[in-house]
């Protein structure tokens, strides 16, 4: 009886080891059989990753949020008719490029046609400048070089 124990134990081992190499012998298939799908077209793999980069780089030279949130805060307030919340807001926004600018003896109307002009303006220069030098110097270099050029004006 102990005999057929020893049998049954041996005859599991085996049957351990088979199944364990034909798994084993499965995933080495699978996984050859990945590896030659990228042999084959590696040039698909360059390009996703040069486009992956190349919008990876214009995200970081896009910028949105650099001048939205002041030109909502002067739209919120001459919304709710605060003319003097929205002269300060004018002035701290434009005062970072033109320091001698404030828009405390400005009228409503000109308070307005101010933030459209400079809203326009940082619209030009952080977005759609950008997306054209991304056209004009193809790929990542254009907006790079756009935003270095904005940088040290």
């Amino acid at each position: 009886m102990e005999e057929n124990s020893d049998l049954d134990r041996g005859l599991r081992a085996r049957a351990a080891a088979i199944e364990f190499a034909g798994r084993t012998t499965h995933a080495a298939v699978v996984a050859a059989a990945g590896a030659g799908n990228l042999i084959t077209h590696p040039a698909q793999r360059v390009y996703r990753e040069a486009l992956a980069f190349s919008v990876l780089v214009l995200y970081f030279c896009l910028g949105f949020r650099q001048f939205s949130h002041r030109f909502t805060a002067i739209q919120i307030a001459l919304d709710a008719g605060d003319i003097a919340a929205a002269q300060r807001e004018l002035t701290a926004w434009k005062s970072r490029r033109e320091p001698l600018f404030t828009a405390a003896d400005l009228s409503a109307d000109e308070d307005v046609r101010q933030t459209i002009e400079y809203g326009l303006l940082l619209a030009h220069r952080h977005v759609f400048g950008v997306f054209s030098w991304y056209l004009l110097l193809p790929g990542p270099v254009g907006p790079v070089v756009y935003r270095l050029a904005d940088l040290l004006a």
